[in-house]
């Protein structure tokens, strides 16, 4: 047998001695010849299939990862992140006391994990410290309420008094849309509204009540999509602009029971309070991101490659699946990796970084984009280094709620591998799973995405849960399903041992070829084929721009079908060339062709302006149109204008309103991620549409009313809608010429 022989050649060292001077050899040199002979002899005998070592028997490392996943560490890691609150409610605003201490917490988790390098990094943030709310009613027990974020407590700052209310008859203004406060006196008193959701965020109607004199906003969801768990206060970020009124957020179930007594005729006079603590990144305040390191086996080098993993750890309220599920998540997966690492030897292929961000909820005022501050700060400002250099980033939200099914949404170019991912674990998502090939701006991948840094979101939730718990005190850690959450882990395990492992970055831009070029040529709002007579029309040259965004795009399709193929079967000595291209590639690519329309949509550049276009060059058509009754041609182009821009608000909020809203919008005042995305710039068509809505009125209307509108439209469609659609075409075709060039240096060097 091989292992006895080889024990009886060890145990029997052959001795080799010189020649002496006669040329003659001892008889131990012939013995050990004698005895070679018999070695080879018995070795040529034995066959080489029972020489050759058994191969090594491959580790399925993310077996091994997942059977120490500790949920007992997890409940744990609930409790005590759940704990930490500013107030009785909970809550860990940006630069708040709990905030910063879910910070320390989860950087002194880090080191007794074992990971490497663990660091607290300041975010300057707008600080928000919610201490408690209440409401007074004359007859009611005392109402508990909350507010959101940013904006400030019911103390004027102008006196030391430790508890400052404001006292005064409470008005019930419906929807708090600009058309509700006609015939209203609220100058110095108190309006009730109704928030209907998502459709007119709150900071809309904080500047209504602003703008007619309100000393105070009392919020509730009586009729809204959201806040409608028995009983639900809601509190979510507020874009707040510095000036507004007090605001805080009550219960539909309060608030109907007042809005009831008021529509009756009753004159109540209450008290609202709010302790809230401010503070200002310009004197001074902060948060902190989390960073801890597991290495890779290039750690510390510049070949070292990255996959970032993490949550958010500031919330409204316990925050229990929002977001400390998503710290359990981390710091379970974690210590599941390091101790893999220390105890079975297991050196990943590239370092995981895992992170956790404040001021993901709000962190900025005076702002449309007050959200995901500081994932935006850690990848823009503390660490544009990652870029580059990281397969992916993987945001850990909702994490265990039973009954809802595994959420994702994600880059296209890493599609084809989250849904191989969830094949593979059916058995993980036991209420379904879904994917969507988009990044969607509410949550801190988008700013990672925007970056450079391909980006993922995992979440357990559906409209229901948004509906009945998101951002409300219904969010509690009894709500988790720790044996889902120990499924979701383990998902979340393969996808991120798959990105560290995988010789080749499993990138696929097929789906963002199709979906691209689907959009640009057969999409039936966004197809480019209409815009040839509008070009015509208005004198430009559509081969400047429109015609090489088509051409490049076609283009790309094409070389993603020759490189896909290659990157299959690379030879493993070009693997760290083509990872190093693949990330440059996808940087170039996501940078500029990642947008949002007006409304958050998740749009190309050329989008919004083409939107735009098409809607006013509409309007203009139907204006023109003498064989139509001119009272209908004026109501038809007003429902085309209805979707220019942001015009559509025109029935909720004044012309000053809609302003605000859109200075905020576009950065005009503060820039934050937004400004990442490459939003067009919302056309201002609204005293156009405002003096149509006056003429519809008119039973007397000619076309030399008309005449003047028509030409003030045309000018904004000239002058700004087709300028910007132009600009996001260029932006376009010059990013997707240079990815062709890269696509192809790749396809000359992997042949």
């Amino acid at each position: 047998m091989p292992f006895l022989l080889a024990e009886t050649i060890h145990a029997h060292p052959v001795r080799i001695i010189e020649e002496d001077g006669r040329g003659e050899k001892t008889n131990h040199t012939r013995l050990a010849k004698g005895l070679l002979a018999i070695v080879f002899a018995v070795v040529v005998a034995v066959p080489v299939s029972a020489l050759a070592a058994p191969p090594p028997k491959e580790v399925d490392w993310t077996a091994k990862v997942v059977e120490r996943l500790d949920m007992a560490y997890a409940e744990e890691i609930v409790d005590e992140i759940c704990a930490m609150g500013d107030s009785v409610l909970g809550f860990r605003g940006a630069g708040g006391p709990a905030d910063l201490q879910a910070a320390e917490y989860i950087a002194s988790e880090m080191k007794a994990i074992g990971l490497s390098d663990v660091v607290k990094e300041k975010v300057p943030v707008d600080s928000w410290q919610f201490k408690s709310a209440y409401m007074d009613v004359p007859g009611m027990t005392r109402i508990t309420a909350s507010s959101f974020g940013g904006f400030p407590g019911t103390d004027d700052l102008a006196t030391k008094r430790k508890h400052e209310a404001i006292t005064a008859p409470i008005v019930w203004c419906g929807n708090g849309f600009d058309s509700d406060y006609d015939a209203q006196d609220v100058e110095g008193k108190i309006v009730l509204v109704n928030w209907i959701g998502y459709d007119f965020w709150v900071d809309s109607m904080a500047y209504g009540a602003w703008e007619h004199g309100a000393a105070g906003i009392v919020v509730t969801t009586i009729d809204s999509n959201v806040g409608q768990g028995p009983y639900a206060i809601s509190c979510h970020d507020g874009l707040y602009v510095p000036g507004w009124p007090p605001l805080i957020s009550i219960s539909k179930e309060n608030g109907t029971l007042i809005r009831d007594r008021l529509l009756a005729g009753e004159q109540i006079k209450v008290t609202m309070y709010s302790d809230i603590v401010k503070g200002s990144m310009l004197t001074g305040s902060y948060g902190y991101n989390v960073v801890g390191y597991l290495p890779g086996k290039d750690y510390g080098t510049p070949e070292d490659e990255f996959v970032i993993i993490g949550p958010h750890h500031d919330a409204w309220f316990d925050g229990a699946m929002d977001d400390t599920s998503g710290v359990s998540a981390m710091l379970v997966i974690a210590k599941a990796m390091a101790e893999v690492q220390k105890k079975c030897g297991w050196v990943p292929e590239r370092t995981i970084i895992f992170t956790s961000h404040t001021a993901e909820e709000y962190g900025i005022d005076n702002t449309y984009y007050d959200w995901c501050w500081g994932a935006y700060y850690q990848i823009n400002v503390e660490h544009p280094e990652w870029v580059g250099k990281s397969v992916a980033y993987l945001a850990l939200e909702l994490m265990g709620m039973p009954g809802e099914p595994v959420s994702m949404n994600v880059v296209p170019e890493m599609y084809s591998f989250v849904r191989q991912v969830l094949a593979r674990n059916t058995a993980n998502t036991p209420y379904g799973a879904f994917v969507t090939p988009k990044a969607h701006t509410w949550a801190d991948h988008w700013t990672f995405s925007a970056a450079g840094v391909p980006g993922l979101e995992i979440a357990t939730s559906t409209d229901a849960w948004d509906t009945y718990y998101y951002h409300t005190q219904r969010d509690a850690p009894g709500i988790i399903d720790y044996g889902y959450m120990r499924q979701l882990f383990a998902v979340i395990t393969d996808m991120t041992m798959q990105m560290t492992q995988a010789p080749i970055i499993p990138y696929n831009l097929q789906t963002l070829a199709t979906n691209l070029n689907g959009e640009l040529r057969s999409s039936d709002e966004f197809a480019v084929n209409g815009l040839y007579d509008i070009y015509a029309d208005y004198g430009l040259d559509p081969a400047v721009n429109l015609d090489k965004t088509v051409i490049e795009a076609a283009r790309f399709s094409d070389l993603v079908g020759m490189l896909n193929p290659l990157l299959s079967s690379i030879d493993p000595a070009l693997a760290q060339d083509a990872n190093d291209r693949l990330m440059s590639l996808v940087g170039t690519l996501d940078r500029s062709l990642i947008a949002i329309g007006v409304w958050e949509q998740d749009w190309y550049p050329y989008q919004q302006p083409t939107n735009d276009v098409y809607h006013a060059v509409a309007a203009l058509d139907l204006l023109a149109d003498s064989s139509l009754p001119i009272d209908d041609r004026i109501s038809d182009a007003i429902w085309e204008l209805n979707w220019v821009g942001i015009v559509w608000y025109y029935d909720y909020m004044s012309y000053g309103n809609y302003l605000d809203q859109r200075d905020r919008l576009t950065g005009d005042r503060v820039a934050s991620w937004g400004l990442q995305t490459h939003l067009q710039l919302a056309v201002d068509v609204w005293p156009e549409y405002d003096a149509l809505s006056q003429l519809a009125y008119d039973e007397d209307v000619a076309w030399v009313d008309v005449e003047p509108i028509y030409e003030s439209l045309e000018s904004k469609l000239s002058g700004v809608s087709l300028v910007q659609l132009e600009n996001a075409f260029e932006l376009m075709w010059t990013a997707l010429t240079d990815a062709n060039s890269q696509i192809e240096e790749l396809i000359a060097i992997l042949q």
